[in-house]
C-alpha cells in the first residue's frame, strides 16, 4: 500500500518473523533528506577519529541489505520471502 505524504512517500508492509507472525512496518522515504546520510557519514567520520565504534554498524548495514534484497525479491515473485 503506498500513500502520498507532504515531502516523500511512505510504504507500508508487513514482514514475517521468525515465530511466523507478522509485524507492520512504515518507512517514510524522502528524497528531500539527505541531512540524514550527513549525520551518518559525519558519525563514522568522528568515530574513526577518535577511535570509537560509529552509531551504524556494518551489521547495521549488512541487516538492511538483507531486508532490502529480500522486499525486491518478494516483490518480483509476488510471494512471501522468509529471513531467519
Amino acid at each position: 500500500m503506498w500513500a502520498t505524504m507532504a515531502s516523500g512517500i511512505l510504504t507500508r508492509f508487513h514482514v514475517k518473523t521468525d515465530d511466523d507472525e507478522y509485524e507492520r512496518v512504515e518507512m517514510l522515504h524522502d528524497n528531500l533528506d539527505v541531512m540524514s546520510y550527513k549525520a551518518e557519514t559525519n558519525d563514522f567520520i568522528d568515530a574513526i577519529m577518535s577511535g570509537r565504534q560509529p552509531l551504524v554498524s556494518a551489521w547495521d548495514g549488512y541487516e538492511t541489505l538483507r531486508i532490502s534484497q529480500a522486499i525486491l525479491e518478494s516483490s518480483e515473485k509476488s510471494k512471501s520471502v522468509h529471513l531467519r
